[in-house]
């Protein structure tokens, strides 16, 4: 059995004002969609310094900035396309 990925999800004050309030509200429906929910732990963190590329997703040791729903959804594909356990 594999463990569970993580999604690293600032929730400084410049990442919220940025999107990412939405980005957490929309990720389970996301990740759901691929059916992978139990796959994936979402994490809420403080802030990455990097708030003027915000909103900031780490996944897979990998910083992602300046992140939408479509990048993100883009991201989660890319993560699993390859991996299905």
């Amino acid at each position: 059995m594999k463990s569970k990925e993580y999604i690293f999800l600032c929730t400084g004050k410049d990442c919220k004002r940025n999107g990412s309030k939405e980005l957490h509200r929309d990720l389970p429906e996301l990740l759901k969609k691929k059916d992978i929910r139990s796959k994936v732990r979402v994490i809420k963190t403080k802030c990455m310094d990097h708030c003027k590329k915000g909103p900031n997703v780490i996944h897979a040791n990998r910083l992602y900035s300046k992140v939408t729903r479509r990048f993100l959804n883009d991201i989660i594909s890319e993560s699993f396309l390859t991996d299905k356990d």
